[in-house]
């Protein structure tokens, strides 16, 4: 009976790693996009601020 408790117990630390991990991973990519997003569109602006002056 322990055993099966004790498996259980490990399973759902492995899946609640994964998820921890999964979570981290999105987070970066959507960091990263943000972060180039708002790059591009400052880069943009700044050029069309630069032709209507």
């Amino acid at each position: 009976m322990r055993t099966i408790v004790s498996q259980q117990q490990n399973s759902f630390a492995l899946i609640g790693a994964v998820m921890v991990a999964v979570s981290l991973v999105f987070l970066l990519y959507m960091g990263t996009s943000l972060y180039y997003s708002g790059k591009k569109f400052q880069e943009q602006t700044h050029s069309v601020q630069l032709v209507c002056k």
